[in-house]
């Protein structure tokens, strides 16, 4: 499948420089990505910062045939690509790529997802894979850590890793079943106890998976439980 790519050196943010220009490229496989992100962003409105070396990046797909299961499917392929780069990188509900260094959890990235309708997902990513300081992330009670992977073929990586990565996704598209099933493998909090914060409510409980629709399942004294969003802390 064709690409459209288009590259730049640097951008406020890639999500919405997409969302502002998307009416022209309606149809297209459409990659944006740039060396260096000015105003990232990531989940309720959190900063996303570009520590050192890293991918900032968006692109356009077909969600899946249960919409909501898409963002998983998208963290379940970039684990994938980058255990086949020897990155060993797990996932936290719902949208976060971990990461462990010397036994301490740390975030190397994350995932998000905007529906422009219901025939095309709008998804942002962005990766460390160098951190030159040590940094807390915005909302996250894990410092930031990086992938570890050899960049020594890239002339310019910032660009060439996200065609890489956004190919890949289009050709090993997964099922609904074997989305549930590779996310869970690739969990870092299966069966670990877990809070989920969202608003002003809040439930703890054992992680036991994700349901049908890509909800956390959380199984406590009153039994098990389904979450469609929040924050998840462990």
């Amino acid at each position: 499948m064709e690409i459209r790519h288009l590259k730049f050196e640097q951008l406020p943010s890639t999500q919405e420089w997409v969302k502002e220009n998307i009416s022209e490229y309606l149809g297209e496989s459409l990659l944006v990505s740039t060396t260096k992100q000015l105003s990232g962003k990531g989940r309720h409105g959190n900063s996303w910062d570009q520590l050192g070396k890293s991918l900032a990046f968006s692109f356009v797909l077909t969600p899946c045939e249960i919409l909501t299961l898409t963002p998983l499917e998208i963290g379940c392929l970039i684990t994938n690509f980058f255990k086949n780069k020897g990155a060993d990188l797990v996932l936290k509900w719902p949208n976060d790529l971990l990461i462990l260094e010397e036994s301490e959890v740390k975030k190397a990235g994350g995932i998000l997802c905007h529906f422009l309708d219901n025939k095309n997902l709008l998804v942002g990513i962005g990766l460390n894979l160098e951190v030159n300081i040590p940094s807390k992330i915005e909302g996250s009670k894990f410092p930031a850590g990086a992938l570890s992977i050899d960049l020594s073929s890239y002339q310019n990586f910032s660009h060439e890793l996200p065609n890489e990565i956004y190919q890949y996704i289009l050709n090993n598209r997964l099922s609904s079943c074997d989305i549930r099933s590779n996310w869970t493998k690739n969990c870092f909090h299966l069966n670990k106890k877990v809070q989920i914060i969202d608003g002003q409510s809040s439930l703890s409980g054992v992680f036991k998976g994700v349901g049908e629709n890509g909800e956390a399942l959380i199984e406590n004294q009153d039994g098990l439980k389904k979450i469609i969003s929040g924050s998840l802390w462990f």
